[in-house]
């Protein structure tokens, strides 16, 4: 049962003034997707509901998105899934390595 969009957005928007208010840096982040659950979202649903809502955080927030949902070091790259939009443990360390290295980079910009 999901939430509906407009809840997720007031609940999404609490927890990143939560954050602010705490004084810490939030970062928006989607995960990668293997190829397959790509495939079954048409792009422009994407852009629509879901990719201009995290754009539109980030820019009210001044805050950064990392959107890994397509990053070609893992979309066709089964071996880091554990389905095709779960990484298992291999993907997991893999994708750890690179979002600390990002946020390292976005840091020192």
């Amino acid at each position: 049962d999901y939430s509906s969009q407009g809840k997720n957005l007031a609940y999404l928007s609490t927890l990143i003034e939560g954050i602010l208010e705490n004084q810490q840096i939030p970062v928006l982040l989607t995960s990668p997707y293997y190829c397959a659950y790509n495939d079954a979202f048409d792009d422009d649903w994407l852009n629509e509901n879901y990719f201009r809502f995290m754009e539109n955080f980030a820019s009210a927030y001044g805050i950064s998105y990392l959107d890994y949902s397509r990053d070609k070091r893992f979309v066709f790259q089964d071996a880091y899934f554990a389905n095709s939009d779960h990484l298992n443990e291999d993907g997991i360390k893999y994708f750890s390595s690179i979002v600390f290295r990002d946020l390292m980079d976005d840091r020192d910009e």
